[in-house]
């Protein structure tokens, strides 16, 4: 640490007033005497990445200032994102719905077809009945593939909208 301080220019006093130590605590994080809290590693090293070599000690609180301002507009970045993902969501959520609807007919589709199949007897006056219904099982089963994909996606999106918050 007494690297970059020395090669940003800045006493233990200046630093001690950034983290809001005293000088005797910056110069026992310096000798290892003390360990250093996180919130002073935090700002020290945000500080030390945006100070260039032999900074002036009055252009602190211009970094700092500038610092606040990224910080400023990183949050404003990720509540847009949140927002723009709850929108999303939201629209997706109404998809679900509609999907869901759509799986329930295909499965009473499905359901109605199967017994047509089985009540119908099998032999050749009807063997173009059967054909159109195992085509009609095939289109239904691909719809319900088709649900059941779109509800997997909306529930990744899902997902992702918690780990954002």
């Amino acid at each position: 640490m007494q690297e970059l301080r020395d090669a940003t220019g800045l006493t233990q006093q200046q630093l001690a007033d950034y983290v809001m130590e005293s000088r005797a605590t910056i110069s026992m994080f310096e000798s290892g005497l003390r360990p250093m809290p996180i919130t002073a590693m935090q700002q020290l090293t945000a500080l030390f990445l945006l100070l260039p070599p032999n900074t002036n000690a009055d252009n602190i609180p211009l970094v700092i200032n500038e610092m606040a301002v990224q910080t400023t507009a990183a949050d404003k970045a990720v509540e847009n994102y949140q927002r723009q993902c709850s929108l999303k969501l939201q629209r997706k959520l109404k998809q679900l719905k509609q999907l869901e609807n759509n799986y329930t007919q295909c499965l009473k589709l499905l359901q109605v077809l199967r017994s047509l199949a089985q009540q119908l007897p099998k032999n050749k006056n009807n063997s173009y009945q059967h054909a159109w219904i195992r085509i009609a099982e095939q289109a239904t089963l691909k719809r319900i593939d088709t649900c059941s994909l779109a509800k997997q996606q909306i529930l990744h999106l899902q997902i992702e909208q918690l780990t954002i918050h």
